[in-house]
């Protein structure tokens, strides 16, 4: 069988990991980085050879339209897009000096640090747990591992993780003493029961394939007979300790863990407002897993998420607000330079 650990070398595990990938229409470019992460360029080519592909397949998720799925979630918020670095970065001069209105010497922050980029048309919900492409800022929720700059997965919600021999078992250990926002602890309870709410028919989750290295989630998932959640395999051992069984052995599935598609969502506030958990309109308070939370959603207008003080790393994010007026494509760049907001996503390219 080879080194099971180097994934993108086997041939059967190259071709799942695509699969996973596929199921939630990632673009080429971000899958080929996520593997650059995992293993570097050499890891690149051999899983370009595993999977029977050149550099030279046409990506057609990669440009253009996206059936109106704005801002598809990537796996880091970190690494601007090298594409639109020239066009939207600011002054140089005004960035060192605080800006022209702030006063801030050099090196100095702003007591409050915000930050404002547009959304091009307003979220159907933020509960990445049911549909991953909601458009809305994938900020609000926490996953096992964060992407890092280089794209490589690394702990974030669980503080390292484990394989047996094979890679047929993952164990994730969760932090003790991040939260959700609302101050209930994060637990492995809530990813067992998230991971099989989106598994479940009832659901109707677009994006549960994603997660059939799991054991029976397929089965499950696709309503074989005799499967019950209860043969899906991951369960939470104790509060803080998740196991997670795979159909096959799977050396790459911390980087499933890592993308956004296995966000959890809050339990007690699906059974209570159902699908409108996640509108602050319709329930008291949006309960969030990531550095940030949903504070305000005045639709086709405005978005506004603050920090999440319960998230373990809440301390060293200097970010205190995101402001996301809702600005299509073809006014963003005008806003841009007019200073309404500090970045867009993409401009049209007669704009540029």
């Amino acid at each position: 069988m080879g080194d099971r650990s180097k994934w993108w070398e086997d041939e059967e595990q190259a071709r799942r990991f695509r699969e996973r990938f596929a199921a939630v229409n990632l673009p080429r470019r971000e899958l080929l980085k996520i593997v650059s992460g995992a293993g570097g360029a050499l890891a690149v080519s051999a899983f370009l050879a595993a999977c029977g592909d050149d550099d030279d397949d046409d990506d057609s998720t990669d440009d253009g339209d996206d059936g109106g799925a704005q801002e598809q979630p990537t796996p880091t918020t970190a690494e601007a897009d090298e594409d639109e670095d020239e066009a939207t970065e600011p002054d140089a001069e005004e960035t060192e000096s605080g800006g022209e209105e702030g006063g801030e010497e050099d090196g100095e922050l702003a007591e409050e640090q915000v930050f404002r980029t547009n959304l091009e048309r307003d979220p159907l919900h933020f509960d990445y747990n049911k549909d991953l492409y909601a458009a809305g800022d994938a900020a609000v929720v926490g996953m096992l591992g964060m992407f890092d700059v280089d794209y490589a997965a690394v702990p974030d919600i669980a503080e390292s993780w484990e394989a047996n021999e094979d890679f047929s078992v993952w164990t994730f250990h969760i932090r003790e003493g991040t939260g959700w926002s609302n101050g209930d602890p994060i637990t492995a309870h809530d990813y067992e029961w998230s991971w099989k709410r989106q598994l479940d028919p009832a659901t109707v989750a677009s994006y549960a394939n994603f997660l059939y290295d799991i054991k029976n989630a397929e089965a499950f998932n696709t309503g074989q007979d005799g499967v019950t959640i209860d043969d899906v395999g991951v369960r939470a051992v104790d509060d803080y300790t998740l196991e997670v069984e795979m159909e096959a052995p799977a050396s790459y599935f911390p980087i499933v863990a890592t993308y956004v598609a296995a966000a959890p969502a809050h339990r007690a506030s699906v059974e209570a407002h159902g699908d409108d958990w996640t509108d602050p309109n319709l329930v008291d308070e949006v309960v969030c897993s990531g550095p940030f939370k949903l504070v305000q959603w005045d639709h086709d207008q405005l978005v506004v998420l603050d920090n999440n003080e319960h998230y373990w790393n809440a301390d060293n994010i200097a970010l205190t607000r995101f402001q996301r007026p809702l600005i299509s494509s073809d006014a963003s760049q005008l806003a841009d330079e007019t200073g309404e907001i500090d970045w867009h996503w993409r401009g049209q390219l007669g704009q540029l």
